[in-house]
């Protein structure tokens, strides 16, 4: 089965970036056919990351280009500012559109994988939950 991986990114994450695109590629199986790093913006530290290892760069606003961060309304929860926290939710749902396979992956930068995660079991989707 072919795959294509989404990263979402802040700048705040990309210390541990590389780590987490590393980790999709040693331990998620199959392999990604790609790696995506969606981010607002590329900075010089990214154009590093996207370089060391192959990925390529997708900015926020090709997602979903009438929804932009700073245009939504405030969203809070116990008086803490989530807005940033569903705008990347939405973003995530967005990709379902520019995915050029049926099956995609969607990680946060600071996501590791730390052992190996099978995708696919008996020809079947596999999905994992905890809880």
């Amino acid at each position: 089965m072919e795959f294509e991986v989404f990263i979402t990114a802040h700048p705040k994450d990309f210390a541990v970036l590389p780590n987490c695109i590393r980790s999709i590629l040693d331990f998620v199986t199959p392999r990604p056919e790609s790696v995506t790093i969606v981010a607002k913006e590329q900075s010089g530290d990214l154009e590093r990351i996207l370089k060391a290892t192959g990925s390529v760069f997708l900015r926020e606003d090709a997602i979903i280009s009438d929804c932009k961060r700073n245009s939504m309304p405030t969203i809070t929860f116990r008086s803490e500012d989530r807005t940033g926290w569903y705008f990347q939710q939405f973003l995530k749902l967005g990709i379902a559109r520019l995915s050029r396979r049926p099956f995609y992956m969607v990680a946060d930068a600071d996501t590791l994988f730390i052992r190996t995660t099978p995708l696919y079991r008996e020809n079947r989707l596999f999905v994992y939950s905890s809880g």
